[in-house]
């Protein structure tokens, strides 16, 4: 009967007919989830308001609230449920009257399980095309918003929302986006109508009785999944005709959302017309002389100590996106010129080449995370020339070590070693066995092991939080290692304490 879940409320004074009822379907094979029973119509309005069911069957008379009563109530409130009735020959006249009130289906008592079978799988079918045509609908209403928000000017689509809430807040968020995530808000946040999807930026369309920026915080910091983020707020609520308009002003913040940073939420009403002030020419030739000084014999809090005296430049002015780009870009280049065009020994070393740092400049939704692939290019460089000689090296040994000691309960991640060296895990691998004479594999596993042999000790420790403890998630290989390693099982090591 397809995935479409449902679920199902029987009516009936009598405890022996519900039992019937219930015990004559199988309603997993229906798709039905949920079967919930009362012995009176008014008992059953409760539980339709409560729960919601898709199907109610129902007898027509009943102590308390009778079936067709229970109808009426069902019927007048719109409730979207489907209404099968119960009756006898005796009481058939009751069905033309029950059919005023929106049945789809009547069967005479005493029920015969083959006949509620059919009539069950015609009322699911029915829902089942009823959500399809709802689907159909709403997809299409949103295709119809997104264009009228991006400027499509057009009577026959704004006659789509006829009937709909009149007036909305336009929230836009900043940051890379994925089609499955700007869906998840759409569908979690309370109050959000409408979007716009977009990789940089998406809008979203709030219900007027809520707050935008309290909204906006929601969005920020519902989905930890989506990295970082900003939002920018219209604050008034806009006919569906007028939320184009909206839009325009919260995309003429996103150069001031870049230079802001993540986090931020923005209230608006109208376009962000402030000049931006161009950066000094002088200064990022300045700035790029005194890392070439730096660079090969400065320590590290002196390149950082430049670097943020930069981005404080940066960050003092209202500077366009652009132009920030463009001058971030143009040091790297002439730090490329000077330390890394002509030096074939330092390409196998670079974790990050000028191609990557600039492609990850230009896909920055902010200005911080611009800032972090430009140090990172910088500070490899820096770092090549920081472990040149011999005692450089052992630096890399080192930190390796205690990476390892201070990880090894987890899955480790070369790659997160790399960038918290500024070196290609590759360099790292082969001065690491340059060094020792062995793999960073081989010290992981010693390590790991030398650990399980301290913790088998304690004979209260489960082999399996043994394992775990020492980064092994499989207990089975870490058995199968264990025992490789050392003749015995685990448990028989553990044993011999």
């Amino acid at each position: 009967m397809g995935d479409c879940r449902i679920k199902v409320l029987l009516v009936d004074e009598e405890p022996i007919a519900l039992d019937l009822l219930e015990n004559s379907v199988k309603w997993e094979e229906f798709g039905v989830d949920q079967v919930r029973r009362a012995s009176n119509g008014k008992r059953a309005l409760q539980l339709i308001k409560e729960e919601m069911p898709n199907i109610v069957i129902t007898d027509i008379r009943m102590p308390l609230m009778d079936g067709l009563t229970l109808a009426r109530h069902i019927w007048a409130e719109e409730m979207q449920v489907k209404i099968i009735f119960l009756t006898s020959y005796d009481y058939f006249s009751y069905i033309q009257v029950a059919f005023l009130v929106e049945a789809v289906d009547y069967v005479l008592k005493p029920v015969i399980p083959v006949k509620i079978r059919s009539v069950l799988r015609r009322t699911i079918e029915r829902i089942q095309k009823e959500r399809g045509m709802r689907t159909l609908i709403e997809v299409s209403k949103h295709l119809i918003m997104e264009q009228l928000i991006l400027g499509e000017n057009s009577e026959e689509l704004y006659r789509a929302f006829a009937g709909e809430p009149s007036r909305y807040f336009l929230i836009m968020v900043y940051g890379g986006w994925e089609k499955q995530v700007y869906k998840k808000v759409l569908q979690e946040i309370a109050g959000i109508s409408y979007g716009v999807f977009g990789a940089e930026n998406c809008a979203f369309l709030l219900e007027e009785r809520l707050d935008p920026k309290v909204t906006a915080q929601k969005i920020l910091d519902a989905f930890p999944e989506m990295g970082e983020r900003a939002a920018v707020c219209y604050i008034e609520a806009k006919e569906v005709r007028k939320l184009h308009s909206a839009y325009e002003v919260c995309g003429s913040y996103a150069e001031r959302i870049f230079m802001m940073g993540p986090g931020t939420v923005l209230t608006v009403s109208h376009v962000d017309t402030t000049k931006k002030e161009e950066l000094s020419a002088v200064m990022m030739q300045s700035i790029t002389d005194y890392l070439a000084a730096s660079i090969p014999e400065g320590d590290t809090a002196e390149i950082e100590q430049i670097e943020k005296a930069l981005f404080t430049s940066i960050k003092s002015g209202l500077r366009g996106k652009t132009q920030v780009m463009k001058c971030l870009k143009k040091v790297l280049r002439q730090l490329e010129e000077y330390f890394v065009h002509g030096n074939p020994g330092i390409e196998p070393f670079l974790a990050c080449t000028l191609e990557m740092a600039e492609e990850e400049i230009d896909n920055s939704a902010f200005l911080s995370c611009a800032q972090k692939s430009f140090r990172s290019y910088i500070m490899q460089i820096h770092s090549y020339y920081q472990i040149q000689g011999q005692g450089k090296k052992s630096r890399v040994v080192r930190q390796v070590k205690e990476y390892v000691e201070e990880s090894y309960m987890d899955v480790l991640d070369l790659e997160s070693l790399g960038q918290r060296l500024y070196l290609s895990v590759n360099y790292i691998r082969t001065i690491y066995k340059d060094m020792t004479g062995y793999t960073i594999l081989e010290y992981i596993t010693d390590y790991r092991f030398s650990k399980a042999e301290q913790l088998l000790k304690d004979k209260k420790l489960k082999i399996k939080e043994v394992s775990r403890m020492v980064g092994y998630e499989n207990v089975s290989y870490f058995t199968s290692l264990f025992t490789k390693r050392y003749g015995m099982s685990p448990r028989d090591y553990q044993n011999r304490f």
